[in-house]
């Protein structure tokens, strides 16, 4: 886990992705729940990768690149496993995101990205609840509020939530 939160950088571009997806997983909701939870889930995946990110390219701009410190997980974990990825948070973040709720959740919906995305599959889940994009939602609220706090000058994040 990652503990020092100076560590982390603001990862403005993981988070406006992961908005798309979770804007994506609302639409889609009613139409295919199968398609919408997994939607979520990636957004899931996305803001929790975004605090152990290291900028890779395109530094300052507006389509700036990252790569996941994936040395931020314990050896041989999955690099989709909600869980994994939400243990790996710097410890002030993971306080404010923390709760039986989402830890639930987030079990529950572990495997999702890399288990349900072929939902004609076997193992594929076969109902899922909206839960998972609420907790999104939440993580992406909370995601935001953290960088306005340290002064993040993203036009995207600066207009939240009015994107």
């Amino acid at each position: 886990m990652n503990t020092n939160s100076e560590q982390w950088v603001m990862a403005a571009y993981m988070v406006e992705t992961a908005h798309g997806y979770l804007k994506a997983a609302e639409s889609l909701w009613s139409q295919n729940f199968s398609v919408s939870v997994v939607n979520a889930a990636l957004s899931v995946e996305i803001i929790l990768k975004s605090f152990n990110a290291r900028v890779s390219a395109n530094s300052g701009l507006l389509n700036e690149k990252y790569n996941f410190n994936d040395s931020a997980l314990p050896k041989g974990a999955n690099k989709h496993d909600l869980i994994a990825l939400f243990n790996a948070l710097p410890a002030d973040v993971k306080r404010q995101f923390e709760s039986n709720y989402t830890i639930d959740i987030l079990e529950a919906y572990r495997y999702t990205f890399v288990k349900d995305r072929y939902m004609y599959e076997p193992n594929a889940r076969g109902g899922a609840t909206g839960a998972l994009l609420g907790v999104a939602d939440t993580f992406i609220k909370k995601t935001v509020a953290l960088y306005k706090q340290r002064g993040c000058s993203d036009r995207w994040i600066q207009d939240y939530p009015n994107v």
